[in-house]
């Protein structure tokens, strides 16, 4: 809403209607024309693709604030993945008329929307230069702490995420096999850093997690 005239607010305001989605349950399919603007009010949605191969990989976790299927509408593409409610979710959605009527007719929309479109390409250029430079510990001690940083589930024992997810999901964000993530979970268990379990995983110390995010930037820095 950065820049908009002061009657704009409220008409896009007007025209969102709230929706309910249910654990589980597919909001947009990878390949499809967009029809709505999504924007994540509470809960995680997952984001996978499918690659030429077959092979099914995680993308990302969203969380609330972010929008979902964004980029594809306002550049008039496809879907170039499938978003799946992580956990029960609540979504404030605007039809994909209405944005493309809005963007037409306001250059401060426009704006906003070409930013947004940015945002999301530099998030994904972050991703492949972290997997490009970033050891597989620092990526899932990132994806960790990120994972956790809005949690709500704090216990005695730590901050823990807040829906299923599963190593194999940490596998594919942080673009390695089953095994190595095991193999580093279950050694940072045994220094007390994560309390890892089937579907779901305790963060006991994300300061120590972050240490190693710290560590990293300033060797690089240092080079």
């Amino acid at each position: 809403l950065h820049g908009l005239a002061a009657h704009e607010p409220e008409k896009i305001a007007a025209a969102a209607v709230c929706r309910k989605l249910p654990r589980g349950t597919m909001l947009v399919q990878q390949g499809r024309d967009p029809n709505e603007l999504y924007l994540l009010a509470d809960g995680w949605i997952k984001l996978t693709h499918v690659t030429r191969n077959g092979d099914q990989i995680a993308l990302r976790f969203m969380q609330r604030g972010d929008h979902v299927g964004g980029a594809a509408l306002f550049r008039g593409a496809p879907f170039p993945a499938t978003a799946t409610a992580a956990s029960d979710a609540t979504l404030i959605t605007w039809k994909a008329s209405f944005i493309r009527e809005c963007i037409a007719g306001s250059s401060a929309v426009a704006h906003n929307a070409l930013q947004l479109v940015g945002d999301r390409a530099d998030d994904f250029l972050s991703r492949i230069q972290e997997l490009a430079s970033d050891s597989v510990e620092v990526r899932l001690a990132r994806h960790l702490i990120e994972l956790v940083r809005t949690s709500d589930r704090k216990s005695e024992r730590g901050v823990s995420i807040e829906f299923p997810i599963s190593r194999q999901d940490l596998a594919e964000l942080c673009g390695t096999t089953l095994f190595t993530i095991s193999r580093i979970l279950t050694r940072w268990r045994e220094l007390g850093l994560v309390d890892p379990g089937r579907q779901g995983i305790v963060v006991r110390d994300a300061a120590k997690l972050g240490e190693m995010i710290s560590e990293r930037q300033s060797s690089a820095n240092a080079r």
